[in-house]
């Protein structure tokens, strides 16, 4: 069977025999399983066998190809993960943090190697990772990127070098990202704050002069004091696990505020009600303490 190439055609002839490495990749369907569907071409010894996607994508039967607007490929998208590591001596995982446990045992039971670029995992799936390892070759990296890899090294050098500097990391992502990784700080304690964030899944923690005062669930609104007062953050505030988070950018809540007066009026309620709500619980426990039980949230 001939490799498969981005093109749809086959690739290099002397790809095209038993030395070809089945792959299947899953999260085809995605912009990462997308991204390496468009660079199989450059890799000739590697055959397209298998193609996965979401089960409620509704993608499924069509060509993976085509659904990421690379022309056919022959291969179409499956919605059973065992169907398209079938035959596959290797998987490419880019899907979400919650499929990665039932992923890696998939690949143990069937045999098939594992590469996992998925972020925000848990315990769980760092566990089942580690089990299918001993099975089946794993390899993860929550950034697959070799610049990112020449970072790492840099900066440790640089650590070595600069004791007395006092360093600082940003963390940016694409507006597409859908989690943060546990450890993500969504603010910094003495920083600006240059959005209002809504915290919509899972849970951040708060510290002050690193003392733990807050624990924050789904519906808890972060940076609205910045974003009424302007100035420094006044605690630190960090993912616990995988979080999705709302980032309303600071100058256009503003811009809307100045030229829409019903939406000002409405955001003051919201905001003015979180402040009153963190006071009082502050107040009740005695010592700062705020632990807000989880709330849902407030419908669109």
């Amino acid at each position: 069977m001939s490799a498969v190439t981005a093109s749809g055609r086959s690739a290099d002839p002397r790809a095209a025999n038993a030395e070809a490495i089945p792959l299947a990749v899953l999260g085809a369907s995605g912009r990462m399983g997308g991204a390496v569907l468009a660079r199989l071409a450059e890799f000739p010894a590697l055959e397209l066998r298998g193609a996965f996607t979401a089960p409620d994508s509704g993608l499924g039967g069509r060509d993976a190809g085509e659904v990421a607007g690379l022309g056919p490929l022959g291969v179409p998208l499956s919605e059973r993960l065992d169907t398209a590591l079938a035959g596959s001596r290797v998987a490419i995982d880019f899907t979400l943090a919650d499929a990665v446990a039932g992923t890696a045992e998939a690949c143990r039971e069937a045999g098939v190697g594992l590469v996992c670029g998925v972020t925000g995992l848990d315990e769980a799936a760092r566990t089942a990772l580690r089990e299918a390892a001993r099975h089946v070759p794993v390899l993860w990296a929550p950034n697959m990127s070799a610049g990112v890899a020449v970072l790492q090294r840099l900066a440790a050098l640089a650590a070595a070098a600069l004791e007395e500097f006092d360093a600082g990391i940003y963390e940016a992502h694409h507006a597409a990202k859908r989690d943060a990784p546990s450890g993500t700080a969504l603010a910094r304690q003495g920083q600006s704050v240059d959005a209002l964030i809504y915290l919509a899944e899972g849970k951040a923690s708060v510290e002050v002069d690193g003392r733990p005062v807050a624990t924050l669930h789904p519906g808890a609104l972060i940076g609205e004091m910045t974003l009424i007062h302007g100035g420094a953050a006044t605690a630190d505030v960090t993912a616990e696990g995988p979080v999705r988070v709302l980032y309303l950018p600071r100058a256009q809540v503003l811009t809307e505020i100045d030229a829409a007066p019903d939406i000002a009026l409405a955001m003051g309620h919201a905001l003015q009600a979180e402040v009153q709500r963190k006071l009082m619980i502050m107040n009740a426990t005695g010592n700062g303490g705020l632990n807000p039980a989880p709330r849902p949230a407030p419908s669109a």
